[in-house]
């Protein structure tokens, strides 16, 4: 079912400096002038949800391996929250593992994409999230079509 999805503010929760530049120039040149929100770890990423003044961002790009708390316990805690656990979640990852996808597909996320090795690829991963979310909104998908590829 699609749904009329408007698009203001994104987290990007990453510990790796170079993948969050790369990222914030794909957005950037996809959605000029798009809000992202940067969290370098997992623990500072919960602080923001939880105390931030802002709205609650639209979509949570999540890596999972990060430090003091990782992406999938940050699922975890997301999902576990009232306030926070209809949040639209896209597991951003190096990983490709099958125990990853699963474990993130089992706590809740949204969609789960395995970070790709080019600009190009980044920039059409992006796109291929947002009009995932526009079809499913924050309604998990069936499994089969859980992990997006370019």
């Amino acid at each position: 079912m699609k749904t009329e999805f408007k698009w203001n503010h994104i987290i990007l929760a990453d510990d790796d400096d170079d993948d969050c530049t790369i990222f914030t120039e794909a957005l950037a040149s996809l959605h000029p002038g798009l809000k992202l929100s940067i969290s370098a770890n997992g623990a500072e990423l919960i602080d923001h949800l939880v105390q931030s003044p802002e709205p609650i961002p639209d979509v949570i790009f999540l890596d999972i391996n990060m430090p003091l708390k990782s992406g999938i316990d940050c699922l975890q805690d997301i999902r576990s929250n009232a306030s926070l656990k209809d949040n639209i979640i896209i597991m951003l990852t190096t990983s490709s593992n099958n125990d990853d996808i699963e474990s993130s597909y089992n706590e809740g996320a949204n969609f789960f994409i395995t970070k790709p090795i080019s600009f190009g690829g980044l920039c059409g991963l992006i796109t291929k999230a947002f009009s995932s979310v526009t079809e499913y909104g924050s309604t998990q998908p069936p499994r089969k079509d859980f992990v997006l590829h370019a």
